[in-house]
């Protein structure tokens, strides 16, 4: 008689079986969806962020180009350009011949700028130790003589100065003080010259009569700049 052997049935899934640790599972999923939160409101901050810096630098690049452009228009970009062709040769002569008048006629402007505690660090480099007072001295005293002779040509040349044209009621006292100013800067600035090239070993001590002349067309020449710049500034 044959023997039937009979296979143990298969253990159903418990599709039902509950997790071991719970609470674990649990914690995970509140961390998981506290991070998504988190994330997200990073996300939105940082958006905010981006789109405000974007703002502000979009008005201010708006009205430095809105500046900018008024300026050129204001002082046209032809006597832009001049003052930048011109500027430089005025300061190197400034720098070489105005200084040493200045250096003679106000000792005081001799004392050297690495003395000063603001500019004690010039000490320690060879080639500045002998900086003076007179170099400074004499490139502010190119600004101002530069602006003054323009708004007296333009006095000359137009009857007013933009400067002061919004002075309505004293603007014709203004003009007369502006080019009395201008005047005294401009003998100032001729005497600094002559002192100046005096000095140089080219014409010797004392009076020359090529110093005065040089003078007189160094003069010239600085007139005739701030003549041909206030002409540019005043194209239409």
């Amino acid at each position: 008689m044959a023997t039937v052997l009979k296979m143990p049935d298969e253990e159903p899934e418990d599709k039902g079986a509950k997790p071991i640790f719970p609470e674990l599972q649990e914690a995970q999923k509140k961390i998981v969806e506290t991070g998504t939160a988190v994330a997200k409101e990073a996300m939105s901050i940082i958006a905010a962020f981006v789109l405000t810096m974007r703002i502000i630098f979009n008005t201010l690049f708006e009205k430095l180009t809105a500046r900018f452009t008024v300026a050129m228009d204001r002082f046209r970009m032809k006597a832009f350009l001049f003052n930048c062709l011109v500027l430089p040769v005025l300061g190197l002569l400034y720098i070489k011949v105005n200084s040493m008048g200045l250096r003679i006629s106000l000792p005081l402007l001799s004392e050297r700028l690495h003395k000063f505690f603001l500019f004690s660090f010039l000490g320690n480099f060879v080639g500045y130790r002998d900086l003076d007072w007179a170099y400074p001295a004499a490139l502010f005293q190119m600004v101002i003589v530069w602006i003054f002779s323009q708004y007296m040509l333009e006095a000359y040349l137009f009857g007013t100065i933009s400067a002061i044209a919004h002075l309505k009621g004293n603007e014709q006292f203004a003009r007369r003080f502006v080019v009395a100013i201008g005047a005294i800067l401009l003998l100032w600035d001729m005497a600094m010259f002559n002192v100046g090239i005096s000095d140089t070993s080219l014409f010797g001590t004392g009076f020359s009569p090529i110093a005065i002349i040089c003078t007189l067309g160094y003069t010239a020449g600085l007139l005739g700049a701030a003549f041909l710049h206030v002409v540019f500034k005043n194209q239409e």
